[in-house]
């Protein structure tokens, strides 16, 4: 439970820290990707942050895919159209880290 609230409260106030500095609304960023350790904490992020669905992808079709779920999602988002992406890794060791990449 404790990993669970540092993540729900870390990322957001990362990602919007980010979208401020970028000057970009959450809006107009085609993918946020996140470490999908679970489906609930994607899904509990995508709710909070008010995403729509089509910009959080979901790969658990593997389960957890541990420290290769970004590199995963960012390969597929690099075949697609996706221009703005924020990446957001956060796990047990309660360490968190969020990007902005532009292309």
């Amino acid at each position: 439970r404790e990993v669970y609230n540092s993540v729900i409260d870390t990322a957001p106030r990362d990602i919007v820290g980010i979208l401020e500095r970028e000057q970009v609304a959450k809006e107009d960023v085609d993918r946020f990707l996140f470490h999908q350790g679970s489906k609930f904490i994607v899904d509990s992020l995508r709710k909070r942050m008010k995403l729509r669905q089509d910009q959080v992808p979901v790969a658990m079709e593997h389960g957890n895919t541990v420290s290769s779920t970004i590199p995963a999602l960012l390969a597929d988002a690099l075949d697609s159209d996706a221009g703005r992406m924020i990446m957001s890794g956060f796990g047990v060791g309660f360490s968190a880290a969020s990007m902005f990449l532009r292309r």
